[in-house]
């Protein structure tokens, strides 16, 4: 009877340690998601390329919205006349404005979902890198809904991670 009490004890001593060393001494940090995306080098370069990259294509909807404006103003005032040549003008360029527009703004979003998703994937990448590197066992992610309410800064790695994707992203 003492043997299967020692046993048993035992037993429950070895789950215990093992409960302990495995629950809870697990290598769990977290990274601020979005600050380590906005400050990534990496994510402000697809920015700036981006913009450049739509810069043209804004740049002749804008000169079409001047034209119609300047077109409609001038017809507003009497400098010039609602001729049938004049009002089928204007309602061509409000037609190219609203069409171009709408196709604009199709491309502008597919890219800027491609552009993150491309970011996104990198920063995924370099995190799992750096977690096997770390030896970490959990890398958890806060977001703004609010996924992980606290955590000590000390379990914070957003900084670290920070520096060192941008610091591959540059080549060092």
């Amino acid at each position: 009877m003492k043997t299967n009490i020692l046993i048993g004890l035992m037993a429950c001593i070895l789950i215990y340690i093992g409960i302990d060393h495995y629950f809870l001494r697990q290598k769990v940090y977290f990274v601020r998601t979005e600050f380590l995306v906005e400050n990534f080098k990496g994510t402000k370069d697809a920015r700036e390329l981006f913009e450049r990259k739509f810069k043209d294509k804004t740049s002749s909807l804008d000169s079409m919205k001047i034209r119609y404006n300047l077109l409609l103003s001038d017809l507003q005032s009497g400098k010039t006349k609602p001729e049938k040549k004049v009002l089928v003008l204007v309602d061509s360029l409000r037609y190219q404005i609203n069409s171009y527009s709408e196709y604009y703004s199709k491309i502008v979003q597919d890219e800027d979902e491609k552009m993150t998703g491309n970011v996104i994937k990198q920063v995924n990448a370099y995190i799992n890198e750096y977690g096997r590197e770390n030896k970490m066992d959990i890398i958890l992610g806060t977001t703004n809904t609010g996924n992980i309410l606290y955590g000590d800064s000390i379990y914070d790695i957003s900084t670290k991670l920070l520096d060192g994707l941008n610091n591959k992203y540059k080549g060092e």
